[in-house]
């Protein structure tokens, strides 16, 4: 007979223990609490990605592939093409706006370490701007706090960095049509104890001659609102209006402590750079007050002038005499707006825009047959007369002039003006 097949006899069965059971449901605990945490790290991550765009399910992923040991940083942003991106990677193109969420260390991050270990932040409008931004708040104060470099290299290093912000704070802020002087965050309280620093008073130098350098290009830069030969009379204006505001904010940083901390070390260590920073510290008030003058009465140009710049040809003549008399209240009147290069100047300005208006008018196209001959014809006749009217209200304008000098005996007139070169442009115009 064959033998019986044999059976495996089944495993006894565990007895469930208090101690089991409540073994499992620790389990069940934890996992449980982990998953919260980590979907309350997701939600704190998505909370604060504010860039517009349509979530999705791979969001969600690199979300949680940031939170996980792997993952060190997030950047959310808006492409072109692709919408809404939150990824580890930068973008291809140039984007307007870039959040980002960096971890300060390796490692996974949940609901109970988020805050704390995950660095948020955001780059938008210039790049420029951007890094200021970030070495101003971050980067520079960590570092200049830092305590346990050796000295020479603390040395050499806060000393680059020092240059670096200098140059970073004036790239951007010129960017922007300001100039704004780089103000080292230096112990600089006690005169006489940092004077005794001979690092300390190196870096000061550094950034005074910097600074000297920002004031001397704002001293020296052209005052005749630029030297395009195509602009208009409100280009004058616009141009002491930008002056008078970056005058006025050089001067007002240099009475700022800070500043004033720097000049005092320096003087008691006795600087050579100091002197001529100085020097060019009275010239800023003294070209912050004659700019806001120039401003002053240079402003009475904006309304006949913006008309001007509206008009047809047929409505010059009719607005030239208004401009002209401003002019003429500006050169009598003005502290600094009184020379005749700056009134020869000024007054090429606005045969400039004359030139401009009659230009606009004008149709090549139809001179040329494929259109309206006969407007474009008397569009030429009109630029023409208002050439001509220009040259009577110069002549008028200057003949009244003479005659108030025959009176009150001042001997100021309109004759060294430099006629040739206000009309020079406007004159081969009209000719052509």
């Amino acid at each position: 007979e064959a033998a019986p097949e044999l059976q495996p006899e089944p495993a006894p069965a565990l007895a469930e223990t208090p101690e089991t059971a409540e073994a499992e449901a620790g389990e069940c605990a934890v996992d449980a609490a982990s998953v919260a945490t980590t979907a309350a790290a997701a939600a704190w991550l998505r909370e604060r990605i504010t860039v517009r765009g349509t979530w999705t399910k791979e969001h969600d992923a690199a979300v949680s592939a940031f939170l996980s040991p792997a993952g060190r940083r997030l950047l959310a942003y808006t492409d072109a093409v692709l919408g809404l991106c939150v990824t580890p990677a930068l973008p291809q193109e140039v984007t307007e706006e870039i959040q980002y969420f960096v971890k300060r260390t390796a490692g996974s991050v949940d609901a109970t370490n988020i805050a704390r270990d995950v660095v948020v932040g955001s780059v938008r409008g210039g790049s420029l701007n951007s890094l200021l931004r970030l070495m101003s708040s971050v980067i520079s104060p960590l570092c200049l706090a830092e305590r346990t470099w050796p000295a020479t290299i603390k040395k050499e290093f806060s000393g680059q960095l020092h240059r670096f912000m200098a140059s970073l704070t004036e790239e951007s802020w010129e960017a922007r049509g300001q100039t704004v002087l780089y103000i080292p965050p230096e112990d600089a309280s006690e005169p006489d104890v940092a004077r005794h620093d001979k690092d300390l008073v190196l870096r000061l130098n550094t950034t005074l001659i910097h600074w000297t350098r920002q004031i001397k290009e704002v001293v020296n830069r052209e005052t005749d609102g630029g030297d395009s030969k195509e602009e208009g009379p409100l280009a004058e204006v616009r141009f002491w209006s930008s002056r008078s505001v970056d005058l006025s904010g050089i001067h007002e940083q240099l009475e700022r402590k800070g500043v004033r901390q720097v000049v005092e070390v320096l003087r008691a260590a006795k600087s050579s750079y100091l002197k001529p920073f100085l020097d060019l510290s009275r010239s800023i008030e003294e070209g912050h007050e004659e700019a806001v003058d120039n401003l002053r009465f240079l402003e009475n140009l904006t309304p006949p002038c913006e008309a001007l710049a509206a008009a047809t040809p047929s409505e010059i003549p009719q607005l030239l005499p208004a401009i002209a008399s401003v002019i003429r209240l500006i050169w009598r009147h003005s502290r600094f707006y009184n020379s005749d290069e700056r009134l020869t100047a000024l007054l090429r300005k606005v045969s400039n825009e004359i030139i401009a208006r009659c230009r606009a008018a004008i149709d090549l196209s139809e001179l040329l047959g494929r259109g309206d001959v006969k407007a474009s014809t008397t569009a030429l006749q009109q630029s023409i007369q208002a050439g001509e009217a220009w040259h009577r209200v110069y002549r008028t304008t200057k003949a009244a002039i003479a005659a108030a000098a025959a009176r009150d005996g001042s001997g100021r007139t309109w004759d060294a003006l430099d006629k040739a070169s206000v009309f020079a442009q406007s004159d081969a115009f009209m000719q052509r």
